[in-house]
């Protein structure tokens, strides 16, 4: 805690005075009275200066009634990190995109007959498709690509690992019995 005891003037009781050089004033003093730091509302300091004499607390036979001075509220701490300018692909997917795909872009995208590819080291390339075709490939229809997206919305911390499509089973069913 600093002190300052110089004439004309007061004793410097705040733990957080940080005198600026050449003034009486702390680096935290903010026009009015008030301060800088989180935890402080007012400067200690300007009020003892400016705010009149608190009335005196007494107990039954007169005597001063010495208050424990209140406990300091933590200091906040923020860091303030730079977000990286990172690719779409390269950084965490937003839930919040995938809510406001309604179906009319999905009829939109479908009308284009659009067919975009994508591809990871994991699935390979997976195709999204408007609607299945028979094609030697892994494919999805837009509305399972968006299926499966809100469903990892909800598990966060989860990834597709695999995709396969079962062998048809009964395509080539006879009627004859």
């Amino acid at each position: 805690m600093s002190q300052v005891n110089s004439p004309g003037r007061t004793t410097i009781t705040c733990p957080h005075f940080k005198a600026v050089a050449g003034t009486k004033r702390c680096e935290d003093y903010i026009t009015n009275g008030s301060c800088r730091r989180p935890d402080q509302f007012m400067c200690v300091e300007w009020l003892k200066v400016n705010s009149a004499p608190a009335p005196v607390e007494r107990d039954l036979f007169g005597a001063p009634v010495a208050r424990p001075a209140p406990k300091p509220r933590p200091v906040p701490t923020v860091t303030a990190t730079p977000t990286p300018n990172l690719p779409m692909a390269a950084s965490e997917p937003d839930s919040s995109l995938i809510r406001t795909v309604n179906e009319a872009d999905v009829a939109s995208f479908k009308a284009m007959g659009l067919e975009v590819c994508l591809e990871s080291e994991t699935l390979g390339q997976v195709w999204i498709v408007p609607e299945y075709t028979k094609a030697a490939r892994t494919e999805l229809k837009v509305e399972h690509a968006l299926l499966l997206a809100t469903v990892g919305s909800v598990f966060p911390d989860a990834r597709v690992t695999a995709l396969r499509r079962p062998p048809e089973q009964g395509a080539e069913k006879s009627s004859d019995r």
